[in-house]
């Protein structure tokens, strides 16, 4: 049997991402799979970090070493905010990120993360796993080649905004990335630091 692309094309793994993960690998028992995952983290933020090199180890394990991801850290293959493009467009397997910094392509993927007066970490969960959000957001990335798996959650925190200028201080996306809130991301497009840890597994493919 020939080996197929565990992605058909398919990036992300955001995180996160939102994670972002591809079809089956079907071929010979048990073949040796190696990806790259490159993150908008670097160490230096080891609660969001933390959770991709987590991800990693599991996937690692749980295929007996069949399955390895390299992670690499924001810019060091692409820039940070480069990661939706990069698992797009092929450039690496998945990637590690939170949706919302992505909101200059499309509004619709501050859905996938937590946002100021948002959802909490529980009622995300639910909304996911029960309100078919996974169902609506993977339609969503559907549309740049993306699979996308939840994988940590931290919870809403609240906005910043300056009064009188609220337009200019909101998340741009990549333009203005940074933003005011930190949440839920994707693998293979993900992100998001493992709060809540109880009720979300991470999902291995």
């Amino acid at each position: 049997m020939q080996r197929r692309s565990f992605l058909k094309k398919a990036g992300f793994g955001a995180v996160a991402g939102s994670a972002v993960l591809a079809a089956p690998v079907m071929a010979q028992a048990n073949p040796k799979v190696s990806w790259k995952m490159t993150s908008t983290y670097t160490p230096s933020l080891p609660p969001l970090y933390r959770s991709a090199q987590t991800f990693c180890k599991m996937v690692e394990e749980a295929s007996g070493g069949n399955f390895s991801i390299r992670l690499y850290p924001g810019g060091e293959i692409v820039p940070g905010f480069g990661v939706m493009d990069a698992v797009s467009n092929n450039t690496v397997e998945c990637g590690h990120t939170a949706s919302y910094y992505f909101y200059g392509k499309d509004p619709t993927f501050c859905f996938d993360t937590a946002v100021p007066f948002g959802l909490n970490a529980r009622q995300m969960n639910a909304w996911m796993d029960q309100g078919d959000g996974l169902k609506l957001m993977r339609e969503l990335f559907a549309t740049r080649k993306i699979v996308n798996f939840p994988m940590g959650n931290t919870g809403t925190q609240m906005g910043v905004v300056s009064q009188g200028n609220q337009d200019a201080r909101r998340p741009q996306g990549p333009e203005n990335a940074h933003g005011r809130v930190r949440g839920r991301g994707v693998v293979a497009y993900g992100g998001g630091a493992p709060a809540d840890s109880a009720r979300r597994h991470l999902p291995v493919a």
